[in-house]
């Protein structure tokens, strides 16, 4: 599973919306929505149920909330660690 899949989950949790998670993460709509088709086909699990313009997190959803908070934390300390580790005086 690819780690961009995670980050629009999780902005999709923040914000409410596939619209407003777009906006957050600067990118389009549809490529919200088909960065999240792929992570709900992937799993074979739907994480949000459409209700007009907002989303609800399902239970699979709930399920993989945190797990997929710890793999952000993980994401952010690699980068962290990265650029605090760089040759250059």
């Amino acid at each position: 599973m690819d780690w961009n899949d995670f980050r629009v989950f999780l902005a999709i949790v923040r914000t409410g919306s596939l619209g407003a998670a777009a906006k957050q993460l600067g990118v389009s709509h549809p490529t919200v929505g088909r960065r999240l088709t792929a992570l709900e086909q992937a799993s074979g699990q739907a994480f949000f149920r459409r209700v007009g313009q907002a989303v609800v997190m399902t239970d699979s959803g709930e399920k993989i909330l945190c797990l997929a908070e710890e793999m952000e934390q993980s994401a952010l300390a690699i980068e962290r660690h990265i650029a605090g580790d760089s040759d250059q005086p």
